[in-house]
């Protein structure tokens, strides 16, 4: 009875931390997301709305390419120790007053 007890405590124990961990690791990540947020209210309001970063729908091609390129170009030696990396966001980065000066650059110059 004493190994069984023993047993149902370690395993319990164990559940316990690991259910610690992940909750440990979604506020980690709830935080950077927070962050990120924030700086792109920044960003678009210091650029007056010129520059701004926006989340790429999950399950999107654009979110599906990016995925696919930081997968591709994990260190092999990242790729060994954690076969479990998952992709969690996207943002892409638009940068409208550069848009506009190539494209007017790219009107003026002969074809």
């Amino acid at each position: 009875y004493h190994s069984i007890l023993e047993h149902e405590i370690s395993t319990a124990r164990e559940k316990t931390a690991s259910q610690r961990r992940e909750k440990a690791i979604q506020i980690m990540q709830a935080g950077i997301l927070r962050d990120v947020r924030k700086f792109s209210l920044n960003l678009a309001v210091e650029s007056q709305r010129k520059i701004s970063l926006i989340q790429v729908a999950a399950g999107s091609q654009q979110f599906e390419r990016c995925e696919k390129a930081i997968l591709d170009n994990l260190d092999p030696r990242v790729k060994s120790k954690s076969h479990c990396v998952t992709v969690q966001n996207v943002f892409k980065l638009q940068n409208h007053f550069l848009s506009e000066k190539m494209q007017s650059a790219s009107g003026r110059s002969p074809s």
